[in-house]
């Protein structure tokens, strides 16, 4: 059975770029959520070796939301052949059910997205501070 949830990856050469991309991403209902990162890309390109910053836009969706998600970076991307991977998103069914619920045609902008997951309450994601911490303050 095929992977439904899916991790796109898709390098951008600025950070402008990458917001307005993961924001219309969401937008749109073509991905439930994004996060952004950068960092040095090195590639070959028509014989040269290249170097440059890139922004990647990592947009969680659904195997039947790729096309919308191709279709908005071939719309928005300066790169004659943008660097567009994904990868199936192994995760827990309540983050699997999230981005079932915030992908598709039927989400558009005045949707408000609220319901992501949650961190879980438990003192085990508490910082420990121990009394001579408190009492040296």
């Amino acid at each position: 059975m095929a992977t439904t949830h899916l991790a796109v990856e898709i390098a951008v050469p600025d950070e402008e770029l990458a917001e307005r991309l993961a924001e219309r991403l969401v937008a749109t209902g073509a991905a439930a959520g994004t996060r952004t990162s950068s960092g040095p890309s090195h590639y070959r390109w028509e014989g040269t070796v290249e170097r440059r910053v890139d922004w990647t836009v990592t947009a969680f969706t659904t195997r039947d939301r790729l096309d919308a998600v191709y279709d908005l970076v071939d719309d928005c991307h300066p790169d004659d052949l943008p660097g567009v991977t994904y990868r199936g998103v192994n995760a827990r069914e309540e983050f699997r059910d999230w981005i079932e619920r915030n992908t598709g045609p039927d989400v558009g902008e005045s949707d408000v997205i609220d319901d992501l997951p949650r961190p879980i309450e438990s003192d085990a994601c508490e910082s420990e501070v121990s009394e001579s911490d408190e009492t040296s303050e």
